[in-house]
Parts: C-alpha cells; sequence; structure tokens
C-alpha cells in the first residue's frame, strides 16, 4: 500500500506496508533481535528500550535454538504492545508489522553494537549450541533405531565375510582350536542381531504403531532407514514409499531405460513375497498407500487405525487373487 501525504504543498508517497493505520506524528519503532539481546530503536535511530541476555552461555544457547526453531523469545513477547513497530523476521508477525526489505535493518544502529559482549562468549555460546544441536539430534529415536539398523547389517556382513573365510581356510588343514575360537566368534554376533532386532522391535512399536500392525516392526524400521526419519517418511507421496530402496534401480531406468523398479524393500513384506510377478506391482502401489495412511497417523494424528487398515488391504488381495 502506499500512503501519499503533503508537505509543503509538495507531494511525498511512502512505500511502507501498513497493517494499521498510522500518521505523519508517528515514530515508527524497529525490533532488532542480536544473539545477546533484543533492542527497540525508532526511526530517529534513539534506542528504546532493550532487553539483554544474561551472561549465561545456556541461556543465549536456549535463545539461539529458538530463534533456529522460527519461535519467538519471552524478551521479544514484551514488545508485544508496542504500536507501529516493524519486524524483518517471519516468525516475529504476530509481534508487529512483517517487512523483509526495510533499509531500517540493513545496518545495526551504533547504540546497539555496544552492547555486544566480547568473542569469546560468541564463541562458547556457539559451541555449546553445537554440542546441545548435536547431543538431541543423536538421541532421536529415529536416529537410534536407524543406527540399530546399520549394525544388524554391519553384523550380517561380518559374518558372512567371516565364513567366506573358513570355507577358503578349510581347503587347508584347520586347527580344531581356531575352528572353535570362530565358531564361538559367530555366535556372539548372531546374539548380538538378536538382541538389536528385540530393542528395534520395542521401540518401533511405541513410534509407529499402525505401521507396525500393518507390515511388521522390521519393515517399519528398513522404510525408515531409507526415508531418514519418520516426519520424512510421512510428508513422503505414496509412489515413493512405494520404492524405497530400489533408489540406484530407479536412477539406472531413467538414465539407462528399461523396466522401472516396482517396489523397493517393500518386496520383503509377506504378501509380495507369496504374489506372482504379475500381481506384485498392483498389490506394493496398495500397499505403500495403507503405509501412507498409516505412518501419517502414527506422526500426526495418534488415532488407532492399524486393524483397519490391515483388514482393508488383507480383504484387497482376496480380491485381486480372485481375479487374477
Amino acid at each position: 500500500m502506499i500512503k501519499t501525504i503533503f508537505v509543503n504543498e509538495s507531494i511525498i508517497n511512502i512505500n511502507f506496508i501498513w497493517t494499521y493505520p498510522i500518521s505523519i506524528n508517528d515514530i515508527m519503532e524497529f525490533l532488532i533481535t542480536t544473539w545477546f539481546g533484543c533492542f527497540i530503536v525508532d526511526s530517529n535511530k534513539v534506542l528504546v528500550k532493550k532487553e539483554l541476555f544474561c551472561d549465561s552461555l545456556e541461556k543465549i544457547t536456549q535463545n539461539l535454538i529458538k530463534i533456529s526453531n522460527q519461535e519467538v523469545l519471552d524478551e521479544e513477547m514484551n514488545f508485544k504492545n508496542h504500536q507501529h513497530l516493524f519486524v524483518n523476521q517471519k516468525r516475529l508477525r504476530k509481534i508487529g508489522s512483517y517487512h523483509l526489505n526495510h533499509k531500517f535493518f540493513n545496518k545495526i544502529p551504533d547504540q546497539i553494537s555496544s552492547f555486544t559482549p566480547s568473542k569469546e562468549t560468541l564463541r562458547g555460546a556457539a559451541i555449546f549450541q553445537a554440542e546441545k544441536s548435536i547431543n538431541d539430534k543423536l538421541n532421536v529415536p529415529d536416529f537410534q533405531i536407524i543406527q540399530k539398523i546399520h549394525a544388524i547389517d554391519d553384523l550380517y556382513h561380518a559374518i558372512n565375510v567371516f565364513d567366506e573365510r573358513l570355507e577358503s581356510w578349510n581347503i587347508f588343514t584347520i586347527q580344531e582350536e581356531h575352528q572353535l575360537r570362530f565358531n564361538e566368534l559367530k555366535k556372539l554376533m548372531n546374539q548380538e542381531i538378536v538382541r538389536l532386532q528385540e530393542e528395534i522391535k520395542e521401540q518401533i512399536t511405541d513410534l509407529a504403531p499402525n505401521t507396525c500392525h500393518l507390515i511388521g516392526p522390521m519393515l517399519t524400521a528398513r522404510l525408515l532407514v531409507h526415508a531418514g526419519s519418520l516426519k520424512k517418511m510421512a510428508m513422503l507421496p505414496a509412489s515413493s514409499i512405494q520404492l524405497l530402496g530400489a533408489e540406484k534401480a530407479l536412477f539406472r531406468f531413467k538414465k539407462e531405460g528399461g523396466k522401472p523398479p516396482k517396489h523397493g524393500v517393500l518386496f520383503q513384506h509377506e504378501s509380495l513375497l507369496k504374489a506372482s510377478k504379475k500381481q506384485k506391482g498392483r498389490i506394493a502401489r496398495i500397499l505403500a498407500l495403507k503405509i501412507i495412511l498409516a505412518i501419517r497417523a502414527d506422526v500426526y494424528t495418534k488415532r488407532d487405525i492399524g486393524e483397519m487398515l490391515k483388514s482393508d488391504f488383507q480383504q484387497k488381495i482376496r480380491q485381486i487373487s480372485k481375479f487374477t
């Protein structure tokens, strides 16, 4: 909106976006948030009010994390009653009038710069934030399940390589003592695989009960590995769910042609293992549609629809088997 005013019989156009009526006598105020505090500065570059973060690195880190998560700080909420307040961040639109490209925000006024703490404080806060973000990421249950699946795959690979080495070694004379040690090591690895599988089943069932009821906990965990997280998987279309795990085949098809893949890790589901080659593609599409409904219920609505989806899927499978 362009507001036109007359000053000494001259026309001046003020190119600002107003969300409320404003007169020429009103003084605009601007909210500036830095890593060390929040400041209100008027259009004459006079510091009106300030809220400095305490010297605690933990408090500064908490505010930096809130800002990165697009949350409004408690210190910023103290300014919500200011009239004619301009902000340049979307997360602050409930506090003031959002104006991203206003020239006032291009340079921090000198009054604010004078409150800047030492570089050591900034360095400490940045390191503290990085450590906290990494720890939070590592403690996410999704990530823990993914790492356990990778560990199981590594153990299976180690056992297979181990067996190949023993077969090659058996061509020659192998001491019984060595044979016993190797068998004991294989036994320990198999026990660890079983233990990890039990942990995964318990964790994934708590996180995604509907999906686990539909396709089983281990297959749900396999899909999670390829999607990256439950939230990412919930945002995927059903066609992407169907092809999770078949990325290489899909890229090869796009590059070289041939037949596109019909499914990825979903081939491990019992309905696909029992289906004929002609039925696999159709069954995989139906299963992917049910999975996306289940995972979205697990992530967003928390509704218990697993049994309903499984029953409906089994009914469709019987119909397919009847007419093909």
